[in-house]
C-alpha cells in the first residue's frame, strides 16, 4: 500500500525553510514540519487532482491510499489551488527478496585477541572466554 500525503504550507511558510528542496531534509525535520503543518492546518483546504478525481476544499492536510496496482501503473497529483503545497509519499510493504549488501564506501575490519594481546581464532572460543575485538 502506498500512502500520498498532502500538507498545505503558506508561501511565508515555505520561505521558512529556506527554498531547500524537501527531500533535503532529515526525517526528523519533515517529521516535525509534519507536526507543525497538522496544527497550523487547522480550517484551510485545498483543491487538488487525483488520477482524474477532482476533490474541492478538501480538509488539510490530506491523504490519498494507493494500492500496489494504482501506484505500479502511475498516479498523478496536481495542486489545483492557488496556495502552495508540500507533497510527500510513503510506501510500506516487504521487499520479495533482500536487497543485496552495500557498503557506500565503507569497510569494516575486525580483528580477535587473547587478554594478553595474541591474535585469536573466534572460531575457538568456549563460553565464559575472555577475549578482545579490535573494530577498525
Amino acid at each position: 500500500m502506498a500512502t500520498v500525503s498532502f500538507c498545505l504550507l503558506s508561501a511565508p511558510q515555505m520561505k521558512r525553510l529556506g527554498d531547500s528542496d524537501p527531500d533535503s531534509l532529515t526525517t526528523q525535520e519533515k517529521a516535525w514540519l509534519l507536526q507543525a503543518d497538522f496544527a497550523l492546518n487547522t480550517g484551510h483546504q485545498g483543491d487538488f487532482t487525483a488520477n482524474g478525481a477532482k476533490f474541492q476544499n478538501l480538509a488539510m492536510p490530506a491523504t490519498f491510499k494507493v494500492g500496489t496496482d494504482a501506484a505500479a501503473k502511475g498516479y498523478t497529483l496536481s495542486n489545483d489551488g492557488s496556495r502552495d503545497v508540500w507533497q510527500t509519499v510513503t510506501m510500506t510493504g516487504t521487499p520479495a527478496k533482500a536487497p543485496p549488501a552495500a557498503s557506500a564506501g565503507y569497510t569494516l575490519e575486525v580483528d580477535y585477541f587473547t587478554i594478553d594481546g595474541k591474535p585469536l581464532d573466534p572460531s575457538r572460543l568456549v563460553q565464559n572466554d575472555r577475549f578482545i575485538v579490535q573494530i577498525k
